[in-house]
């Protein structure tokens, strides 16, 4: 399908850990609605395993290791994003105003 160790192996490694990510963040904002801590322990765990792959695949494939950093930053957004009760820049926690009337 792909020759080994050429650039078509590389691109397709990179659109696989993305296509991973998008999955990864699916899953992390479906967890929400589980316990508090299936989808924190989750999100971490796919960001270290992001996070060996950034420095392993450094030396070897730069396209390799950007698309795995893209991947990890996309995921600790979301990650974030949910810890925080809504997503990014999102008004979910806006608090409302008491009313002392």
């Amino acid at each position: 399908m792909v020759a080994p160790g050429g650039g078509g192996e590389a691109f397709l490694g990179s659109a696989i850990l993305l296509v991973g990510a998008l999955l990864a963040c699916a899953v992390i904002l479906a967890g929400r609605m589980g316990p508090v801590q299936g989808y924190p322990t989750y999100g971490a765990t796919v960001l270290w395993a992001l996070t060996g792959i950034v420095v392993n695949q450094y030396a070897y494939s730069p396209v390799t290791s950007g698309a795995a950093l893209l991947a990890a930053i996309l995921v600790a957004v979301v990650l974030f994003g949910a810890l925080r009760g809504g997503l990014p820049g999102g008004n979910a926690r806006r608090a409302e105003r008491p009313d002392w009337a």
